[in-house]
């Protein structure tokens, strides 16, 4: 006859299984079949609610030949077609994959075009909408295709009106001193990238080659996208570029920021 002690002992080494379950410590098993669903199909992912796919798919190439009859051509180079305006007034704009092993495969120029028009936009900074991306098999190509910014390019309004130009000089000043406050960093940034849309605001075009910061952006990065900037010498005489750096430190508060130019005689 077992004693007390020996009755507990001899219970211990016998697993329990849980409480209303037959599933002994140690194991896993499937939820009742009646509670799995048979299906899920989850909706087409979208770029910030925008409507365009966040992943980006193959174009077929009849569309892109249907495409071709009509379009007219707005940049190319040796490599082939770089731009293309459609007949219905969008913008295609072809992105040349140069290697096989590339970080443009991982992350194509097309979407992160499409992701700097998201921030941008969700910034309150004017600059074009997107409607899709799209891979190309023939030739290898990402694609991007747009509304573009309505509006004139500033390096073709200080040609064609130098008052105007002079004139917008304060209101580009403060524009690109809004961008680095908020932490933009547009590689790309020159006076044809810059527009002035019909409703006299400043816009960014081309913007694939962009970084967005967490915080203002620091001396030496704002010093670095102003040299670039004032590089193209045929756009800035001594004194617009004098008048830009004013007007650049009025709108940051910051009047040190004036080392930031080295205006060309």
């Amino acid at each position: 006859m077992l004693g007390f002690w020996d009755r507990r002992l001899q219970s211990a080494k016998q697993p329990k299984g849980l409480p209303g379950s037959n599933r002994t410590p140690g194991t896993l098993s499937a939820p009742p079949v009646d509670n799995q669903p048979n299906s899920i199909k989850l909706p087409a992912q979208t770029i910030g609610g925008t409507g365009y796919p966040a992943l980006m798919r193959y174009l077929d190439d009849s569309t892109y030949q249907q495409w071709l009859k009509t379009a007219r051509v707005l940049e190319q180079d040796g490599h082939g077609l770089k731009v293309l305006a459609l007949a219905d007034g969008s913008i295609v704009k072809l992105f040349r994959i140069k290697r096989l092993l590339t970080s443009q495969r991982l992350y194509p120029q097309a979407k992160r075009f499409a992701r700097n028009a998201e921030k941008l936009q969700a910034l309150g900074i004017s600059c074009p909408s997107v409607i899709a991306t799209w891979k190309l098999k023939t030739p290898p190509r990402n694609l991007v295709h747009y509304h573009p910014l309505p509006g004139e390019t500033l390096r073709d309004l200080r040609k064609r009106n130098p008052e105007q130009w002079h004139a917008l000089l304060p209101a580009l000043g403060a524009f690109i001193a809004k961008l680095h406050d908020r932490g933009v960093y547009f590689r790309s940034l020159h006076l044809g990238n810059i527009v002035m849309t019909p409703e006299g605001t400043l816009g960014l075009i081309d913007i694939a080659d962009m970084r967005f910061n967490r915080r203002r952006l620091s001396h030496n990065k704002r010093s670095r996208n102003l040299q670039h900037l004032l590089r193209y010498t045929e756009d800035w005489a001594e004194t617009t570029c004098q008048e830009l750096a004013e007007a650049y430190c009025n709108a940051s508060a910051n009047p040190k920021h004036i080392t930031l130019f080295r205006c060309h005689p």
